[in-house]
């Protein structure tokens, strides 16, 4: 029997290289008592399911004493090297490695096989393409009708150097779950899909928050499953001279997820900072959570950029954390 892990909820504060908190997994050598290197994960998008070819796998979470988002839960299987497989909207190749649909037809060989970069320019040819106008817009298949089943569709929104994007939904309805994991659209702040650049991802019918990028590009991805189809989305952009950019609307985390940063920062001459509240919730068999596994209660603080941000001892985070803590488990 071999080990097959999958995470389901990936909440663990994002950084570049995973420095701060982070999910590690380790994977036995097969044949041997050795481990091989692991793969860090953090941020807001969950990997692809992890199989391996031994029956052993060490997990470890790493969190320091600043920010402190959900956490994570995963669960693990003990299967036949014969029944490793992957989830139904991932790609699977090389005798069981899968791969996140972000990770197909990207520009990168991630197969040994090249196969996840083979027939790239027929799949979903009716819908994501290349924006380069300084204004746009876009929207789900058959919009406004119900969106085809088992869709994978990536916008990628590129303008002159020296601009930025500002991103509007209009109208949003997708298939309700908690966590987004069957229906969703997610927008980058690049014109990749790595962890550190996510700025949210979004389900249900609640409205997206308008978006501003960091650059000039800015990348959409818009996945549904075999399910429940609903009215999909519309959305418009419009790109402006970075000087020129104005402040917007102040808004919760819970309605702008790239709130979500280390410390403070300052962008349109403000200055935000989050505080989290976390309560527990109970582990299940066979189910690795983080220590604090929780919804997040927060409290913004807006305040101009002139405006020194309070000290770790008005109740902030501090800037400077302490060796971060570690936990470890092998399956």
């Amino acid at each position: 029997m071999v080990v097959q892990l999958k995470v389901d909820v990936l909440d663990v504060e994002s950084s570049a290289s995973c420095l701060y908190d982070r999910l590690e997994v380790y994977k036995e050598h097969e044949g041997t008592s050795l481990w091989d290197g692991s793969s860090w994960f953090c941020g807001t998008v969950a990997p692809a399911t992890i199989n391996t070819n031994s029956s052993r796998l060490h997990v470890v979470f790493v969190s320091d004493e600043s920010i402190a988002p959900s956490g994570f839960t995963a669960h693990y299987h003990a299967v036949l090297p014969s029944e490793k497989n992957c989830s139904w909207d991932e790609f699977s190749c090389d005798q069981g490695l899968c791969l996140l649909p972000t990770s197909v037809c990207d520009g990168y060989n991630n197969c040994h096989d090249r196969t996840d970069e083979g027939n790239c320019t027929t799949k979903h040819k009716d819908c994501g393409g290349t924006l380069t106008s300084m204004e746009g817009r876009f929207f789900s298949p058959n919009y406004p009708q119900p969106y085809p089943h088992l869709q994978l569709c990536l916008w990628h929104i590129s303008v002159p150097l020296g601009h930025v994007i500002d991103l509007h939904f209009h109208n949003f309805s997708l298939e309700s779950q908690e966590e987004c994991n069957y229906d969703f659209v997610e927008v980058y702040d690049s014109a990749g899909m790595g962890a550190t650049s996510i700025m949210g991802r979004f389900c249900n019918s609640n409205m997206p928050p308008v978006l501003t990028s960091s650059q000039h590009v800015m990348t959409i991805l818009f996945v549904a499953d075999e399910g429940i189809a609903d009215s999909g989305f519309f959305a418009t952009y419009r790109a402006y001279n970075a000087t020129e950019k104005t402040c917007g609307p102040l808004s919760s985390p819970a309605e702008m997820a790239s709130v979500r940063r280390r410390g403070w920062f300052a962008t349109d001459g403000t200055t935000v900072q989050t505080e989290a509240t976390n309560s527990t919730a109970p582990p299940s068999p066979t189910r690795l959570l983080s220590p604090l596994v929780s919804r997040l209660r927060w409290r913004c603080v807006w305040a101009s950029a002139t405006t020194p941000p309070p000290s770790p001892t008005s109740g902030w985070p501090s800037q400077i954390s302490k060796e971060p803590k570690r936990y470890s488990k092998t399956i």
